[in-house]
């Protein structure tokens, strides 16, 4: 079975800051974090591409740790890569053939794995959806915005 996720992963209060378009879809998960599904249509919003996004993610990152991952896997094979930035630097960056990866940048940003096993990867629910493009229909009802 294949699964592929390329996801920005950041804690609500820096996405509420830095998520404006309401065609930018944020799904809520645990402990105050958001995910935001890089898809085609997302990364047209955001005015850039897969390519090129890190530039978009270092801006964001002037208002918390930002983790941008990304797996992709088909009958068993693939793997991880995770980068995280802060003010704008890179801090993190990892690319592994198995898996972790996603789990060391979540770490990094914050997440806190609870008692019982699960990684940082589990404990936010990564795996409910087998691909990017699936994540969309879970994003919050309406656009969440910063309030000064």
């Amino acid at each position: 079975m294949a699964y592929d996720i390329t996801a920005v992963v950041a804690h609500l209060g820096v996405l509420d800051h830095v998520v404006q378009d309401p065609g930018v879809p944020v799904v809520t998960r645990e402990q105050g974090f958001g995910l935001v599904p890089l898809t085609k249509e997302v990364l047209v919003s955001l005015g850039t591409n897969r390519r090129n996004v890190g530039g978009v993610l270092a801006e964001w990152s002037r208002f918390g740790h930002v983790a941008y991952i990304n797996a992709e896997i088909f009958a068993g094979v693939g793997g991880q890569d995770a980068k995280v930035w802060l003010n704008g630097e890179v801090i993190f960056d990892e690319a592994t053939d198995g898996s972790g990866a996603i789990s060391r940048a979540l770490r990094r940003i914050g997440v806190a794995s609870p008692p019982g096993g699960r990684d940082e990867f589990d404990h936010l629910g990564l795996g409910i959806c087998r691909s990017t493009e699936k994540w969309v229909k879970h994003a919050d009802p309406r656009p969440r915005f910063a309030t000064d």
